[in-house]
């Protein structure tokens, strides 16, 4: 009973989202979202909380706020997701938007321990600068 319920709601699921973009576009769109990063962060609705258990095999959800969902995807779990033709916004990454400060190893404020913003994930060259500073 309990599978005929959830193949029901995810029929459902699909059935209610509506077409994002024509699959001759598909590869074209994919590639050019990844052309500069390896990783996308984006955000979108879904209609009901359960469908978050099928997204999360797919992509990592970030956070959910009502049905409002934030989410980092590569490109094989983005093109996985663009198959459920639901609506979504790129954003910045979020570790695009920090500053110089906030980045640089060696940053020094008022609070001791506190030499970098730590919410957001550092590249590998990042984390080993990071990781030299602190010993510095």
């Amino acid at each position: 009973m309990k599978t005929l319920v959830y193949c029901l709601v995810t029929l459902a699921f699909f059935g209610m989202t509506k077409p994002v973009i024509s699959q001759d576009n598909y590869k074209q769109l994919v590639d050019s979202i990844f052309a500069d990063r390896g990783e996308v962060y984006f955000t979108f609705d879904i209609a009901d909380k359960e469908d978050i258990h099928t997204l999360t095999r797919l992509i990592s959800i970030d956070q959910v706020k009502g049905n409002k969902v934030h989410a980092y995807a590569n490109k094989k779990e983005f093109s996985d997701f663009l198959r459920y033709q639901i609506e979504y916004r790129i954003l910045p990454h979020p570790g695009s938007l920090l500053t110089e400060s906030e980045i640089n190893p060696g940053y020094k404020s008022n609070l001791p321990g506190n030499r970098t913003v730590w919410n957001f994930y550092p590249t590998y060259q990042q984390y080993v600068d990071y990781m030299v500073g602190f010993v510095v």
